[in-house]
């Protein structure tokens, strides 16, 4: 299965859609560690049917970001957890780092920005273009802030990329954009 050029197009645009229709709600999603942050895909909320999830914190609402943009891409044809490596049923900052193309810069939108030293203090965020970033990692957001808000960005990691393999459920990444 490929990824291609009009389907990454598509991807990203989901990701802005998904940061709009969420930035629009800031009252609705609730900042939360627990297990009902990744009801946004157990419920398969759509963005393109102005769902949303209401509970997450950074790495649950970045992964459901993803997904929904990645699924929404490929028409819903099932596609392996390539952000977590976990079946898009839980994960968190580590996680994510495993997963995806390490990037040094010319962040597009969909890239992950990863942040802190120590996983305590891990967070990302997810590029949203303009020198900004979407972020849902405290009670009170989500929040459209600059990439820059943080000084201690530890890596970057794109996960919207082309061609995917998938086979038995696990997608690889094989080459860059």
């Amino acid at each position: 299965m490929r990824l291609n050029k009009h389907q990454r197009h598509s991807a990203r645009n989901n990701i802005l859609l998904g940061a709009h229709l969420m930035l629009s709600h800031p009252g609705a999603i609730y900042y939360t560690q627990g297990a009902d942050r990744w009801e946004g895909i157990a419920r398969r909320d759509r963005v393109v049917k102005g769902h949303y999830p209401r509970h997450g914190d950074c790495s649950s609402t970045v992964t459901w970001m993803l997904w929904n943009a990645l699924t929404h891409a490929l028409e819903d044809m099932a596609i392996g957890d390539i952000v977590n490596g976990l079946h898009w049923q839980a994960g968190n900052t580590e996680t994510m780092m495993q997963h995806g193309k390490h990037i040094s810069r010319c962040t597009i939108v969909g890239d992950c920005v990863f942040y802190g030293h120590t996983f305590a203090r891990r967070h990302v965020a997810i590029y949203i273009g303009n020198g900004y970033v979407f972020s849902h990692g405290s009670a009170g957001g989500p929040y459209k802030v600059n990439g820059r808000y943080r000084s201690d960005i530890v890596a970057r990691r794109r996960y919207i990329l082309a061609p995917y393999i998938n086979v038995g459920g696990i997608s690889s990444v094989i080459s860059g954009v």
